[in-house]
């Protein structure tokens, strides 16, 4: 029996992170069926951090890197190459990113203080609303429907700063064209597949960047990565 399956863009991203310890191909071994969803992400921090914009936020990390850290939802999602590029473009390299297990827990922390700010969906809306985070930018190309009053990131100067987070919906590998059109696909011309195929090479750069962060911190603290490890019991990952 055929199992469809569902994932998020980072099973595109994959091949890049993982390509020597991936057992199986991520377009060889699946039928692309569609694109589900798509949606912008918001850069986000805790109402107690001293800023109201972007530049008021790099200025002040710039100047005290140790008074601020950025949050980030799982190695080779959106919301983590949205993160790098963001400090690639601002040159915030000193500030700590901690790596978590998914988007919950790491919204969770910036809510209580833990950390200063976090890329994540525009979903947290009505926290936003709430005053209980505060959204600085979004990372779409148009201004967010949900958030009307925030900028994007190309309004506030940080030009390569566009992503969108999408989902798509796979097959395994040879489904019957038959079953491929029931389920509303078209063989070889799958959105998502379309998509992950010309995954840009601004990603490949992002991703040599995060293998370049990982080694400096084995430097620093003479010891293995957490990321490497997987870190199974604890659910923030530290970079």
């Amino acid at each position: 029996m055929a199992t469809p399956y569902v994932n998020a863009s980072i099973h595109a991203i994959n091949p890049l992170l993982y390509r020597k310890r991936m057992k199986y191909g991520t377009f060889k071994d699946f039928t692309t069926i569609s694109l589900l969803a798509e949606g912008e992400l918001a850069f986000k921090v805790n109402p107690q951090v001293p800023a109201t914009t972007v530049q008021e936020f790099i200025s002040r990390a710039r100047a005290a890197p140790a008074q601020f850290s950025l949050a980030s939802t799982g190695v080779g999602s959106c919301g983590h190459i949205a993160t790098l590029q963001s400090f690639h473009d601002a040159r915030l390299t000193d500030i700590p990113l901690m790596l978590y297990k998914g988007t919950a827990p790491a919204v969770q922390d910036v809510l209580g203080g833990q950390l200063s700010a976090v890329v994540v969906p525009t979903t947290a809306v009505p926290l936003v609303k709430a005053g209980r985070l505060h959204a600085l930018a979004v990372t779409s190309r148009e201004r967010s429907e949900p958030l009307p009053d925030v900028p994007t990131m190309t309004e506030v100067g940080m030009k390569n700063i566009e992503f969108n987070s999408w989902y798509g919906f796979w097959g395994p590998a040879k489904l019957p064209p038959a079953v491929l059109q029931a389920l509303g696909g078209r063989q070889g011309h799958g959105d998502a597949g379309r998509q992950g195929n010309t995954v840009s090479g601004r990603v490949r750069a992002l991703v040599q960047e995060f293998r370049r962060r990982r080694k400096l911190h084995r430097y620093r603290h003479g010891a293995q990565s957490q990321v490497d490890g997987g870190c199974e019991n604890d659910r923030r990952m530290s970079l």
